[in-house]
């Protein structure tokens, strides 16, 4: 990330911001903040990290919906 230009840090703050509202509409919905990680033992999430290094923030997104 310090290596990031403005464009690419704010690509990953909407990315981020994604994330954090698909978990609070979830928390909202199943009155459990841990209802977005219900299915993470299941994988549902594990590409996040290699499409954190690879800048893939849109796939991120829509990774968000799946959880």
């Amino acid at each position: 990330m310090p290596k990031w230009d403005r464009a690419t840090l704010d690509r990953f703050i909407d990315a981020e911001a994604a994330l954090v509202n698909r978990q609070l509409t979830l928390a909202a919905e199943g009155k459990d903040v841990w209802t977005a990680w219900r299915n993470i033992r299941k994988g549902i999430f594990s590409q996040y990290g290699q499409l954190l290094v690879e800048q893939k923030f849109g796939d991120i997104v829509v990774l968000t919906k799946r959880l």
